[in-house]
């Protein structure tokens, strides 16, 4: 927890700091681009600043989705001191989104680059017109609290700096969009053929590496 945002909020230092394994990220690497040429990452976030609960947070936010996130599998306890090591850790690490139906498929890539024994199945999305965020060890909800408000109290810093450089008439009525969660989440259409952009070559080929 050395050196976490956790740490920093409560005014302390830590004496224990997230490590690096250079293989290991390698093999993460070569794993997730697998994944992602086979098609089976339906969203992708790493583990950093603020640790796995940030990481969470921050891809229901992305879609005014629910979780129920299940700490049974990385917390042998309910103490609340391995509750704050689990969600709020900063070592290096990722989230993924997939489909139950490709988990088997995806289990044996991560086995196959030696993650299997490292994967946990962690949270599951609720897609309800009143979203929250609740975190249970088995059975017992130990939080649980709107999405909107976590997304609403997560945005005021970055708000407040916006609104110091940017027109702050924009700033706000962006913010209320953002914030409305009776709007369901943001979804694209091109107006143009991705395959003749300039960049479309550059990216094909760097994903066949």
């Amino acid at each position: 927890m050395g050196g976490s945002i956790l740490a920093q909020v409560h005014h302390q230092i830590g004496d224990e700091c997230p490590d690096i394994d250079a293989e290991s990220i390698k093999n993460l690497y070569r794993a997730i681009i697998q994944l992602k040429r086979e098609e089976k990452i339906l969203a992708y976030h790493d583990r950093s600043a603020g640790g796995l609960i940030a990481t969470l947070s921050e891809m229901a936010f992305a879609s005014h989705a629910g979780l129920d996130i299940d700490l049974s599998s990385i917390c042998q306890d309910m103490q609340e001191t391995s509750f704050f090591k689990a969600l709020f850790n900063q070592e290096a690490g990722i989230v993924i989104q997939i489909s139950q139906a490709d988990r088997a498929n995806i289990m044996h890539v991560l086995g196959e680059f030696s993650f299997a024994q490292h994967t946990h199945t962690i949270a599951y999305p609720r897609f309800v017109d009143t979203p929250d965020i609740s975190i249970r060890h088995a059975e017992k909800i130990v939080y649980t609290e709107k999405t909107a408000e976590l997304h609403r109290v997560w945005s005021t810093i970055s708000d407040r700096i916006r609104m110091q450089r940017e027109n702050p008439e924009t700033v706000q009525s962006e913010s209320q969009v953002i914030h409305d969660y009776s709007r369901k989440a943001i979804t694209y259409k091109r107006t143009f053929d991705v395959s003749k952009h300039p960049a479309h070559a550059l990216i094909s080929d760097y994903n066949k590496c």
